[in-house]
């Protein structure tokens, strides 16, 4: 993060069946239609980029884009969901997307429910956190019911990619979508909650710097929808946690908590890094996503670069 990092994304299509959960912050009827919007703004060698726009849930229109491989292929293609980081926008993920979808993967990425109000502002301390984090969530779910409902995508071979904010809320997803058989969680934490918290247990700036009544206030309204509650409830063996030993966003003692709230099985690395992980994160990325829902493998160059993000990216 940035002066608070994270990340998040993903669209959405048509309206198809969704999983029943018996976690109500982020329920939603599936039978919802989602009136989506696709325009395709432009090729990228063998990837078609497509600008798309479709009902939230919890109201408004949520924005995105969508990555679609068109080289023909013996078969269907793997689904990923991608989130983006805070401040932020799917704008930041073009590079990554590209680079993911170049593997094997139809990419689907949305705006955060704050990057629709205001991609620089992803944090009030005020009551309208918790709403965003829920509406993004569920809009999230959303998006892996159009990689399900597309033809050209295998249901059996779904991902998720989310880099700081992105990787914050995917350990909440991963606890509440069971459809999604890989999640990559790359230099995120358990929230804001847990981002704001001291090695020693006390509030760090700016949250410290808020009156007492109207900061517990806040941490009841968000403890209850981070990942400090949904990541334990994942399946372990679907998770790849990364972060770096350096970080001053993600400061290493809170990315220990979140590994630590990771349930057995998990896969957890550490870079001698910043927020910014090495270009070999993304081989590294790869290699997990090839193992679990069969994208290409990584190749050499995969490992040096040249890095598919902005900085802004993560």
């Amino acid at each position: 993060m940035t002066p608070w990092p994270f990340s998040i994304l993903l669209v959405a299509l048509v309206a198809c069946p969704a999983v029943a959960h018996h976690d109500a912050p982020f329920d939603y009827d599936s039978r919802t239609p989602l009136r989506l919007e696709s325009t395709l703004v432009r090729r990228e060698g063998t990837i078609e980029v497509h600008a798309i726009s479709f009902d939230s849930p919890r109201g408004g229109r949520v924005t995105g884009k969508l990555f679609v491989p068109t080289a023909p292929r013996p078969t269907r293609l793997a689904g990923i969901v991608m989130a983006h980081g805070a401040p932020g926008s799917t704008a930041n993920m073009d590079p990554r997307a590209l680079f993911v979808a170049r593997k094997g993967a139809v990419v689907i990425g949305i705006d955060a429910a704050f990057a629709r109000r205001d991609r620089n502002d992803p944090i009030t301390f005020t009551a309208r956190d918790a709403d965003e984090q829920v509406q993004t969530i569920v809009d999230m779910r959303r998006a892996v019911d159009v990689l399900v409902a597309r033809d050209d995508v295998d249901p059996a071979r779904l991902g998720f990619i989310g880099g700081s904010y992105g990787a914050a809320m995917g350990g909440i997803l991963a606890g509440v979508e069971d459809r999604v058989g890989a999640f990559v969680l790359a230099v995120g934490d358990a929230g804001f909650v847990a981002h704001f918290t001291a090695a020693d247990g006390s509030w760090l700036p700016p949250l410290s710097d808020l009156p007492g009544a109207e900061r517990e206030t806040w941490v009841a309204a968000m403890r209850p929808i981070s990942g400090q509650v949904f990541l334990p409830r994942a399946l372990g063996d679907r998770i790849y946690l990364q972060n770096g030993r350096a970080d001053k966003a993600v400061l290493p003692h809170v990315a220990e908590a979140f590994h630590a709230l990771a349930p057995a099985g998990a896969e957890k690395q550490w870079y001698e890094a910043g927020h910014r992980l090495p270009p070999s994160h993304f081989a590294d990325q790869l290699a997990f996503l090839h193992r679990k829902i069969g994208t290409d493998a990584p190749v050499a160059a995969d490992r040096v670069g040249p890095y598919p993000t902005a900085s802004t990216a993560q």
